[in-house]
């Protein structure tokens, strides 16, 4: 099997917005991290956003591969892609498969203004949810990195089909159409926008 590297950098047009989903595991282990009688549920937000944030062990904030992958496997569902794979036998054929399979890539660390983003530099994005199941409303913090991030992704490609220039291609098109993150184009948000340098 034949691998090729690709690195495709990104850089964001709108801000970058986290919400990471295994901060609810950390919460129920990490006393720190849960909240204290004496806080509103602003306080407590406040307090915690930072959290929300994908960091590595160095502390910098980093894009997850899935956000990636997710982000281009989405684009496959818009039926306005116009990318299609070569071998495609079927007018309405797909990237999906190959998206699935044909690639993979690591967690890149977010770069802001030339250096890598700390965790303690993420700046608060205040909204108010609702909830669903009472239809009342809560007041969320969300760690957000202004517009100019940059990432550079190395894409491991194994799939022939997946070729540099599809890749350019469909990373064009996720920027655009998709986004990457939290509240991002393609879920009706404002966030996460990029183009390809």
């Amino acid at each position: 099997m034949n691998i090729q590297t690709v690195r495709i950098s990104i850089e964001g047009l709108s801000p970058l917005l986290f919400n990471r989903k295994s901060l609810m595991l950390d919460i129920k282990t990490d006393a720190n991290l849960q909240k204290v009688k004496a806080e509103d549920g602003l306080e407590y937000e406040n307090r915690i956003f930072r959290e929300k944030a994908h960091v590595n062990a160095e502390g910098f904030v980093v894009v997850p591969q899935t956000w990636i992958k997710r982000s281009l496997v989405e684009t496959q569902r818009q039926n306005a892609c116009p990318i299609k794979p070569p071998s495609a036998a079927r007018k309405n054929a797909t990237m999906k498969t190959q998206l699935n399979a044909g690639f993979f890539c690591e967690d890149c660390v977010v770069q802001y203004k030339g250096s890598g983003f700390k965790k303690e530099d993420l700046v608060p994005y205040r909204s108010i949810c609702t909830i669903p199941s009472t239809g009342g409303s809560i007041p969320v913090v969300r760690p957000m990195i202004p517009a100019g991030w940059t990432v550079d992704i190395d894409f491991q490609i194994i799939s022939p089909e997946v070729t540099e220039s599809v890749l350019r291609e469909l990373m064009t098109w996720v920027g655009i159409f998709a986004g990457i993150g939290e509240w991002r184009v393609s879920n009706g948000g404002q966030f996460g926008r990029f183009k390809v340098l």
